[in-house]
């Protein structure tokens, strides 16, 4: 059993993502230590050991007043997102090899209820742009309130554009003008 990095008690960390008063079976149990290792390599490989060896100096609080305790909550927060991130990509994998029972099991999931399964591309990649500022913050490589920052993003439309020459018009519509 692979116990979370910031978050305290690895029982928050089931609650706060839905999965308390779920069996967790041998597989889902693997699948959440395999995130949270995934959590914490991430979050060595960006801050190294002297900041994460600082942030846990800091007290964790539910509610932080201090400099230190914000940092220690972004620092919380940013482990909590990743593991989320990794369980999503991994049970939106699992689910749609299982083909039409996939989306039954998906329905019947307490985790996965709240999204669709189209959604969680978008989640994730939301977690993705959120965690990487996280680290940003947590790293040093961005400051708090530093309003000089520019974020990006790409953009793409949802349909694929018309080839040149192509019209809008349903073809019953247009047999009608010609």
């Amino acid at each position: 059993m692979i116990k979370p990095l910031f978050i305290p008690i690895k029982g928050e960390l089931e609650e706060t993502l839905g999965l308390n008063g779920i069996d967790l079976n041998e597989s889902r149990a693997a699948q959440l230590d395999v995130s949270i290792k995934v959590a914490r390599t991430t979050l060595f490989r960006r801050l190294g050991s002297a900041t994460i060896t600082l942030l846990l100096s800091y007290s964790s609080t539910d509610n932080p007043t201090t400099s230190d305790g914000y940092l220690r909550a972004i620092a919380e927060d940013v482990e909590l997102k990743i593991v989320k991130r990794e369980l999503l990509q991994y049970y939106n994998h699992l689910l749609m090899e299982q083909g039409n029972g996939g989306v039954e099991a998906w329905n019947e999931d307490p985790f996965l209820r709240k999204f669709a399964s189209s959604d969680t591309a978008k989640e994730t990649e939301l977690l993705t742009i959120s965690i990487e500022m996280d680290l940003s913050l947590l790293s040093g490589e961005s400051s708090i309130g530093d309003e000089s920052a520019v974020r990006s993003s790409i953009l793409e439309p949802d349909i694929k554009p018309l080839p040149p020459g192509a019209t809008t018009w349903p073809k019953s519509v247009k047999a009608l003008w010609t």
